[in-house]
């Protein structure tokens, strides 16, 4: 007895791209653990355009590294709002 075709090569594209999508979601997530992270780009000297690199890459010759950080100190407790009007009477 003669077994269908399983379609072994579109199984196996199947799984790669299954497997890319899910590490090139993990790769993009946020991996800031505290408020201190930080962004990092290359400035080029000359022309003064920025080129975010890479994580673990260093700027290239000719380019001035620049790092901020993403969020800025807390500001002020602002004032408090003013009170809402009453709601709807609800059912009894």
């Amino acid at each position: 007895m003669k077994r269908p075709s399983s379609r072994p090569l579109v199984r196996v594209a199947f799984v790669a791209a299954l497997s890319l999508a899910l590490v090139t979601a993990v790769a993009a997530a946020p991996s800031r653990s505290s408020a201190e992270a930080e962004i990092v780009a290359c400035r080029n000297e000359v022309s003064g355009v920025l080129r975010v690199p890479d994580p673990h890459t260093s700027c290239r010759h000719g380019e001035q590294p620049l790092t901020w950080n993403v969020g800025g100190a807390r500001g002020p407790q602002g004032e408090p709002g003013s009170q809402g009007s009453p709601g709807a009477q609800g059912k009894t």
